[in-house]
Formats: C-alpha cells, sequence, structure tokens
C-alpha cells in the first residue's frame, strides 16, 4: 500500500505537482519514518515555498539518519532557500554569514557551498568589509 502510496508521490514530484506530492509524502513519513519519505517530503516543501518547515523537518530527519545523502542535500538547499536568500535581499551579512556556516556545518556539494560563498562576497564588498571579502 506505501509502495504505491510513494510511487505516485514520486511521479507527482517528477510532473512538478508538489503541494500534492508533499501532501503523500507528509503523510508517509508520518507513518513509515523512512529516509526516502523524509528527502522527497523536504523537496516538496521547498519547491512549495515552505523552506522554513523543510529545515526544522530536516534537521529531525537528519538527527535520524546522519549519513543518507539525499537528506543532507535538501536540508543544505533548504537552509539556502530559508536562510540565505532572504539575508542577501535584507543585505544583512551576519544574517547571511550565520546561514553560511549552517550550511558549511552540514558538508555541502560544490553548487550551494559555492553559491553561498559568492552572495558573502558580494554582499560583503557592497558593504566595504574587504576583511570579510578576503
Amino acid at each position: 500500500m506505501s509502495d504505491d502510496r510513494f510511487a505516485s508521490a514520486l511521479a507527482l514530484r517528477k510532473e512538478g505537482k508538489y503541494a500534492e506530492a508533499g501532501a503523500l509524502f507528509h503523510a508517509l513519513w508520518q507513518e513509515t519514518g523512512t529516509a526516502g519519505t523524509a528527502s522527497g517530503y523536504l523537496h516538496c516543501l521547498r519547491k512549495t515555498g515552505h523552506a522554513a518547515a523543510a529545515v526544522a523537518i530536516g534537521k529531525q530527519a537528519l538527527e535520524k539518519f546522519p549519513q543518507d545523502v539525499w537528506i543532507r542535500r535538501e536540508l543544505v538547499w533548504a537552509v539556502y532557500d530559508a536562510d540565505v536568500k532572504p539575508a542577501v535581499e535584507k543585505e544583512d551579512l551576519p544574517q547571511l554569514t550565520r546561514a553560511a556556516e549552517a550550511i558549511v556545518e552540514l558538508q555541502p556539494e560544490d553548487m550551494p557551498l559555492r553559491l553561498t560563498v559568492f552572495a558573502i562576497a558580494k554582499l560583503a564588498k557592497a558593504k566595504g568589509q574587504w576583511q570579510i571579502v578576503s
């Protein structure tokens, strides 16, 4: 039964129907608590604009599955969406630095790390914070 719903959730996510897929992933995460349902749920939360919720749930899921690459990836992108992007928009360098530290702690892959570092460098340059830029 849950295998059919998992397949349906994956298909909906692939179609870009993140709200519908997220509802299925959420139910499966509540019922089964597997790493696959967690990462799917995090992805859908993030894609539907609920990055802060994805961060909170992602931390719980990563605590349960510390070696899961997909949960870690989704959590990194959730932190990027929930914390890095708003800090850049508000031009809040201290907040951006804290968000970057949270991302680094998660041992991200190359792309989110680069985007975060470039965001810090750009904002620090605009604010004349040359020590941070270097």
